[in-house]
């Protein structure tokens, strides 16, 4: 092929490259030297150029995203600089005459501040109302880098992206793996959960039920719970390492969770919410302290959250969008109001892990950290299982074991002493005068500080219950007597 040839055909290839390239700039040359010229930005062509590149403000935050395959990325002014940065690279090296592509990329360093504010040309970047992939009542989707989940009732498979049409997701929504659907049985996660979960099959289904209710991205204000990961020992001092932190610490592996120290929590903190954003799915407030009162937390269960964050406008989260909750704690949980009732789900963990023996011991190696493919296959297919267990069974209340109850009834004021006085107390089968009884019990030598009449009464059948000794109440003429026998 002749030199002459080569540069016809070498053009061409440039023309229809250069037809390609969206102008966004204006030329104005001297008009007594056109070789002298000055590249200035046109705003219009800017913006629409921006938009080509899916550039735009997601209507439900009003935040500046990009769109690109159906995956929505959140962006800053700076990433929006690179993005534009690497654009312009992407271009032919000569556009027009005199045009390179660094010619270009001077005259955007050059007009930067003018390009770049989000108070001026930006403004102009169209709002989109997306069409996303969510979960819906009775399906949940999971993606990952080479497919996406589907998990409906007793049903786990992978589908391709296919699946979106003309739907998105957020880019942080998209599990950083390669994904295979296994059979998890025999798995140390498996395992693990079997012996965190108390060893017995309503236990097991109990956390797993929890598991698949947190990460199944849906929500209905009827049927929203506070969860709490508890522990099964009759005193607080002897929890910790049940494996609460860890379980809590793998629903981050598979959707967006934002944790919250509550050990120095105020309720009247107006940014104690600000770490949480309409792509948490998962609010985890760990180590809830000795007393505290959850039912201040019901408002965020089942309606919007309001989150504060400093030097930003408040934002408002709608229920639909907003995480679900879930807490851990060392100590007991009142569950004795009728909303408690409702609303609370309690996971009691097991003794069968503490300091002592934690899961490096009996695995050999640390959870996620040393994972190969093979363990994080199983351990997303054990989970995806849970969350079609929950679709097909729910999140039933089951009833607190002894350990838990006791360590509850114990915690209130003066009930260990009372414990320890009833235990060894009886009225030998006769019915005594009330106030022998106060007294008996004021004056014992496992009584430091006797509590009143009124608490007396009312803790005296809770602990007896705890023993499983029997009391009788009468009253005879305005006179209360009681019947402590020595036990069932």
């Amino acid at each position: 092929m002749n030199s002459s040839l080569s540069k016809i055909i070498s053009d061409l290839h440039i023309e229809a490259a250069n037809l390609e390239v969206h102008r966004f700039w204006k030329v104005k040359r001297n008009s007594k030297d056109p070789s002298k010229f000055v590249v200035l930005p046109n705003e219009v062509d800017f913006i629409e150029w921006l938009k080509s590149l899916g550039v735009c403000f997601e209507y439900a935050t009003n935040s500046l995203v990009q769109e690109k395959n159906g995956i929505i990325t959140p962006i800053e002014i700076g990433q929006l600089k690179h993005i534009v940065r690497d654009a312009i690279l992407e271009m032919p090296d000569v556009i027009d005459e005199d045009i390179t592509k660094d010619v270009v990329l001077n005259m955007i360093m050059a007009n930067e501040a003018r390009l770049f504010r989000a108070k001026g040309v930006l403004e102009f970047l169209p709002t989109k109302k997306f069409n996303w992939l969510r979960a819906t009542k009775d399906t949940a989707y999971f993606p990952f880098n080479n497919c996406i989940v589907e998990v409906v009732k007793n049903d786990v498979k992978t589908v391709s992206y296919d699946v979106l049409g003309d739907r998105v997701i957020w880019k942080s929504q998209i599990i950083d793996r390669d994904f295979e659907l296994l059979e998890p049985d025999g798995s140390d996660w498996a395992d693990f959960i079997f012996h965190a979960a108390g060893g017995t099959q309503e236990l097991v289904d109990n956390l797993n039920n929890a598991l698949g209710y947190l990460l199944h991205d849906y929500k209905d204000q009827s049927n929203a719970f506070f969860t709490v990961f508890g522990e099964s020992v009759d005193d607080s001092s002897k929890g910790g390492g049940a494996g609460k932190g860890l379980v809590s610490n793998a629903l981050s592996y598979v959707v967006n969770t934002t944790f919250k120290d509550m050990r120095q929590f105020s309720p009247q903190d107006p940014f104690a919410w600000s770490g949480v954003t309409n792509q948490t799915k998962i609010l985890v407030l760990s180590d809830l302290k000795k007393g505290f009162d959850h039912s201040i937390l019901y408002n965020m269960v089942t309606d919007s959250i309001e989150v504060n964050r400093k030097n930003k406008p408040v934002e408002i989260i709608e229920f639909e969008n907003s995480p679900k909750i879930l807490a851990s704690t060392n100590y007991s949980i009142d569950m004795s109001t009728g909303h408690g009732n409702r609303r609370l789900r309690l996971v009691e963990f097991a003794p069968y892990f503490n300091a002592e023996h934690t899961p490096v011991h009996k695995y050999g190696h640390l959870f996620f950290k040393d994972w190969n493919d093979e363990d994080w296959n199983k351990f997303y297919s054990y989970l995806f299982i849970c969350v079609a267990q929950y679709l097909s069974k729910g999140f039933p209340r089951i009833g607190e074991s002894h350990s838990a109850k006791k360590k509850r009834v114990l915690e209130a004021y003066g009930a260990a002493d009372l414990y320890d006085w009833l235990a060894e107390y009886s009225t030998e089968g006769e019915y005594l005068p009330f106030s022998d009884v106060y007294i008996d019990y004021s004056s014992s030598r496992h009584v430091s500080k006797p509590m009143g009449k009124n608490i007396f009464s009312k803790r005296l059948n809770e602990v007896a219950d705890l023993l499983e000794k029997p009391i009788d109440i009468v009253e005879h003429a305005k006179v209360k007597k009681i019947k402590i026998c020595s036990t069932k």
